[in-house]
């Protein structure tokens, strides 16, 4: 049984169900039934290992879960102490501008509400956080359930930000943050000068001498392709978070995040290249 299943017209479907079956089946369905408030589909997760995350998953995305802390405005603490990242989404650090009121439009959206999670391809980041997509559920089952990740977005208390290989809800996620930016909503009204000031330094200046990579997307083709200091057009690439396309220190890097080589890149071109190798050694 799925999370928005539990609970729902669960009397009136055993009403209409017992009248015609057999014992044995009356049974079952009873059983069945007062598992329901003990908590065996409870909304809250129980991990033996809050660590090891891969092992438990999908009881981890399969229950409801209680937000307990909001340490910014796209990471937020459970019950249990497990630390969750918003997958897609950026938001001001808490002393930079609009910091608190991300903070605190993320706390109105979450606080004393039912939260599931659904995660991408990469569940944990390199600060051992669960990457997930934040959802809350809906008291009228008219509604659809809120994705609380795209809603900081339109509301432009975060700004979209893809990092491979997390890239499902990529195109949503973009076309909200062209909105907000245009209608200057929200950070895009208050902080647009340290906005713009960090996306014209990520998507010139790479993090390091030695991540020099530049991960594209291409809209045109829809493809990620990476980029390498030696390959055609690599000057003309800039680098857009908002995109999905990030630098890399290594090619085995932008592979593993689903980046295919450009080719715009000659066989003989590496990176590092041969000759940064050997002054190395």
């Amino acid at each position: 049984m799925s999370k928005k299943a539990v609970g729902k017209g669960v009397n009136e479907q055993i009403n209409e169900f017992l009248t015609p079956v057999s014992h044995k089946v009356m049974v079952v369905v009873l059983g069945f039934t007062m598992l329901l408030p003990t908590g065996y589909f409870g909304y809250y997760v129980t991990r033996e290992d809050p660590n090891n995350l891969q092992e438990n998953v999908s009881v981890f995305d399969d229950r409801y879960h209680t937000v307990t802390k909001v340490l910014d405005g796209d990471t937020l603490v459970l019950e249990d102490g497990t630390k969750v990242r918003l997958i897609g989404v950026d938001a001001p650090e808490l002393k930079a501008c609009y910091g608190t009121n991300s903070k605190q439009a993320l706390t109105g959206l979450v606080a004393g509400k039912e939260v599931y999670f659904d995660k991408d391809i990469l569940a944990t980041d390199e600060f051992a956080r669960s990457l997930r997509y934040v959802f809350v559920r809906s008291d009228n089952k008219n509604d659809g359930d809120l994705l609380v990740n795209l809603e900081m977005i339109k509301r432009g208390y975060a700004v979209a930000q893809a990092k491979a290989p997390n890239r499902r809800y990529q195109d949503e996620f973009s076309r909200a943050n062209t909105i907000a930016d245009e209608n200057n909503t929200g950070v895009w009204q208050e902080c647009r000068k340290d906005l713009e000031a960090k996306v014209r330094q990520q998507k010139t200046e790479a993090p390091s001498d030695s991540c020099q990579i530049k991960g594209n997307y291409s809209e045109k083709l829809r493809t990620f392709n990476y980029f390498m200091p030696g390959c055609r057009n690599y000057a003309r690439i800039s680098v857009d978070p908002a995109r999905g396309e990030q630098w890399f220190c290594s090619e085995s890097a932008a592979l593993e995040a689903g980046f295919a080589r450009s080719a715009n890149c000659p066989a003989g071109i590496t990176y590092p290249s041969k000759l940064e190798d050997q002054v190395e050694e």
